[in-house]
């Protein structure tokens, strides 16, 4: 399970470094897409699969399905890493999540997410656990 945040850089030819730790979980081939937040979230191809499967079970959607699909499914994009463990961040991603040159990639178990760092810290800023949220975060993870 990825865990852990990262600070990168990114090249004038859109390229981000791709951790290593994140390798050992997600290999040399893998998927990114956007989601809710202004972030991108990266799933391994295996977990995307399943993803995408469950999109392909009724002809007649809910308007939220539809929606996601369209705005997750849609947005999607195959990525392979070169030889120097990098990648090239699609130009339409890097201007939903608001990259400009600082990127924090942060491992959330089966999933890595994608964030400009400037974007990021505003968003804690506003989003982070009050002590009663916390308590019941905890309590709901809590390991017996």
């Amino acid at each position: 399970m990825a865990h852990g945040r990262h600070l990168h850089i990114i090249d004038a030819k859109s390229r981000i470094a791709f951790p290593a730790p994140f390798r050992q979980e997600f290999g040399e081939k893998f998927i990114i897409t956007r989601m809710a937040e202004k972030c991108l979230h990266i799933f391994s191809i295996e977990d995307w699969n399943k993803i995408e499967g469950k999109t392909n079970n009724s002809l007649f959607l809910e308007d939220v399905e539809e929606l996601y699909i369209r705005n997750v499914i849609g947005s999607a994009y195959d990525i392979e890493l070169d030889c120097n463990g990098r990648f090239v961040l699609p130009k339409f991603l890097i201007e939903f999540a608001g990259i400009v040159k600082n990127v924090v990639s942060i491992g959330c178990g089966n999933r890595i997410e994608v964030w400009s760092k400037e974007v990021l810290v505003e968003y804690e800023k506003n989003n982070l656990f009050d002590k009663d949220k916390a308590k019941e975060a905890v309590q709901y993870w809590r390991i017996n």
